[in-house]
């Protein structure tokens, strides 16, 4: 049996053309996020497995490859490179979306807001927290 691709090495996942797709499609993923999640009020675009925003993205990347293919074949990004942008924006769309930073702040003011003498909070806590996470008034 004859193997696919005999003697071609793989392309590589992680390539500066990759990483560079990636670094410029996250604050798309942001802005898309946000604008679903707070202005729209609908479907969260990063709270579902899996994230719905990195999944548009994803399709836009393979209708990308499909009709760049035949103009300019060497702007085809491959399987592997295709895979790290689309894990890349999967680890992402948690960062804007309300799985976090709806928590996050929250969660990180939260022991200063309740701190009382009695439950000494800011005395077992605040040395943990720096001073400009937090407001203290």
């Amino acid at each position: 049996m004859r193997q696919r691709n005999a003697g071609v090495a793989p392309r590589p996942a992680v390539t500066v053309r990759s990483g560079t797709v990636a670094l410029l499609l996250i604050p798309v993923l942001c802005v898309l996020t946000q604008l679903s999640d707070i202005r729209a009020g609908a479907t969260p675009m990063a709270g579902g497995f899996p994230p719905l925003a990195a999944s548009l993205l994803l399709f836009g990347l393979i209708a990308w490859n499909a009709l760049i293919r035949r103009v300019a074949p060497s702007l085809v990004l491959g399987r592997a490179e295709t895979l790290f942008i689309y894990a890349v924006l999967f680890v992402v769309s948690g960062v804007p979306a309300r799985g976090l930073a709806y928590f996050l702040i929250g969660n990180i003011t939260a022991f200063r807001y309740y701190a009382t003498p009695a439950n000494a909070w800011d005395d077992l806590f605040g040395h943990y927290v720096p001073a400009w996470v937090t407001p203290d008034d």
